[in-house]
């Protein structure tokens, strides 16, 4: 985990600053020649199984290996939070995660190519969104990789191209958007404190970091991961979310944690 700070006056969060530290699987398939093909669980499991007998295998030390730098994976939503809380921080709201991935990266509604602040200047529109990815709307500005991700045919051939097949270092690529943080999208998925639904409350009044239900089944886990391909799981996008049980803990889940700083008070100085 890494941290970076990034700080907003208008935010959802009302001027605060914070702190962040830091699959789904389809049914077999088969070939139109009725050849059985290898679902993503398969590919899954055996991609983790070579990858752990090879460096993570109970008495491999992760330091020594030369991995400290690596995310923090295997861990449920339930141990991430008793972490966080360990830390005096906790797991980042949805919304919080969201906005920190935006880097206030925006974009007209009406025309993807103008760009836009937060505050909703932009030509061609007013309404404005997050970009697709945390740096604008290309995956791959200028021909660079931004991300690691699943390059190739899924599930099958994973070609590497970003230079990774299985996790990355943390600071393996530059940071993703103009607040410094690095692998909101891609790498691993992370943890965020809100329970998930898809029957969101609609309100006439703009929500300022909403928490979500007080109660669900499944946990929100965002950003995507190495495993994540457009043709499968399109999920490595700022807005994208995916739910998991609080108990699942996989290969390709992480976190990072958030703080509350406290706000600094304003005072008036007599003339």
């Amino acid at each position: 985990m890494n941290g970076s700070y990034w700080k907003y006056p208008e935010g959802p969060l009302g001027g605060s600053e914070r702190v962040l530290k830091g699959l789904k699987y389809p049914a077999s398939t088969s070939s139109a020649d009725g050849a059985q093909q290898p679902d993503a669980r398969q590919v899954e499991q055996t991609s983790s199984a070579q990858h752990h007998e090879q460096q993570s295998t109970p008495g491999h030390d992760v330091f020594s290996t030369g991995r400290g730098d690596h995310a923090v994976v295997q861990v449920s939503w339930n141990d991430a939070q008793q972490y966080c809380a360990w830390r005096g921080a906790r797991l980042p709201t949805e919304a919080e995660w969201e906005f920190a991935a935006s880097g206030n990266s925006y974009v007209a509604n009406d025309n993807k190519e103008n760009m836009a602040n937060k505050d909703g200047n932009a030509m061609g529109g007013s309404v404005v969104e997050p970009s697709m990815f945390p740096w604008g709307e290309k995956l791959y500005p200028n021909k660079t990789h931004r991300a690691n991700i699943f390059q190739g045919t899924f599930p099958t051939i994973n070609t590497a191209k970003d230079g990774f097949e299985f996790i990355s270092p943390v600071d393996a690529f530059p940071p993703q958007n103009a607040y410094g943080l690095h692998n909101m999208i891609g790498n691993v998925w992370e943890w965020v404190s809100d329970w998930h639904t898809t029957q969101h409350v609609v309100s006439d009044v703009p929500l300022k970091n909403p928490t979500g239900p007080t109660s669900g089944t499944d946990k929100v886990k965002k950003g995507g991961s190495f495993l994540c391909h457009k043709s499968y799981c399109f999920r490595y996008r700022t807005a994208a979310r995916f739910p998991s049980t609080a108990d699942s803990g996989t290969y390709n889940i992480g976190f990072r944690c958030a703080k509350d700083i406290p706000a600094v008070d304003s005072f008036s100085e007599e003339l």
